[in-house]
């Protein structure tokens, strides 16, 4: 449904595809639909017409193995030095493309770091943003904003990382920013909080619904908003422990195990 509310964000091919399909699926013989969030469910109604006796919320899950606080401190200094990251560093993962927001988080980002030269010439420097993700629809605009920027020696754009490395790197971030323009469920969010690092994300879709009281939020239009959030983690200790530990807790209300178990009831019942 993101191409019907976002269609900027997506090809001509992903829009007619998105809408065609979820068509195709109501007009089937299946007696029920399954989507991650009561804000999909809902928008499956609102847009399709679609009857919400026919469509089951099961969330989504993360891996609990991976994604956890049980990782070193002397892991993660590695890690990040085999980045590049040499300080504190905010960062994202997504495709780097007009939905996921990416130039939303570049501008909050040199907004964060104009605020610091405000305060003391050179503190910018301290500061990294680490995007990982590989180009989607929109990245042509995204490579010039990076290009042009006035830190875009502090953007860190490593392509393809291990994925054993995801999880180091999340918590070794100040903040983990996920500002999106449309999202259904939001799973690098949750990741984050299982990890501990606080959570910057938008108001937009179903990320509200998802993050609840563990995460800021922001305007997704308003890339400002980024940098009074990141700085309103760096000055209040006792709010940011505050949302370590709520996301912790909020991490621990999903799973895949969970996921399959309520799918698995849905297929006996029908």
């Amino acid at each position: 449904m993101g191409g019907v509310r976002f269609p900027a964000g997506y090809s001509l091919f992903e829009r007619w595809y998105g809408v065609a399909s979820t068509r195709s699926a109501f007009n089937s013989m299946h007696t029920q639909i399954v989507v991650p969030s009561q804000f999909t469910a809902a928008e499956l109604h609102t847009l399709l017409g679609a009857s919400l006796e026919r469509v089951k919320v099961v969330y989504n899950g993360y891996d609990s193995r991976i994604f956890n606080t049980d990782i070193p401190d002397e892991l993660i200094v590695e890690v990040k030095r085999s980045y590049g990251l040499r300080g504190r560093y905010v960062m994202s993962i997504s495709r780097l493309e007009e939905k996921k927001n990416t130039l939303g988080i570049i501008k909050g980002f040199e907004l964060w770091c104009e605020k610091c030269e405000k305060k003391s010439a050179g503190s910018a420097k301290e500061w990294q943003l680490l995007l990982l993700g590989k180009p989607g629809y929109g990245y042509a605009d995204v490579a010039p904003a990076i290009e042009k920027s006035k830190y875009r020696g502090q953007i860190v754009r490593p392509g393809w990382v291990e994925s054993a490395d995801v999880p180091v790197l999340m918590k070794g971030a100040f903040a983990f920013l996920f500002p999106s323009f449309y999202e259904g469920f939001g799973i690098p969010a949750v990741e984050a909080f299982a990890v501990g690092t606080p959570v910057i994300v938008s108001y937009s879709g179903s990320l509200p619904e998802i993050c609840a009281e563990a995460a800021l939020y922001v305007n997704p239009f308003k890339p400002a908003e980024i940098a009074v959030q990141i700085e309103l983690l760096l000055n209040d200790w006792l709010l940011r422990q505050t949302l370590i530990a709520a996301g912790l807790k909020r991490a621990q209300m999903f799973s895949w195990k969970k996921s399959a178990r309520e799918i698995a009831e849905l297929i006996l019942l029908n």
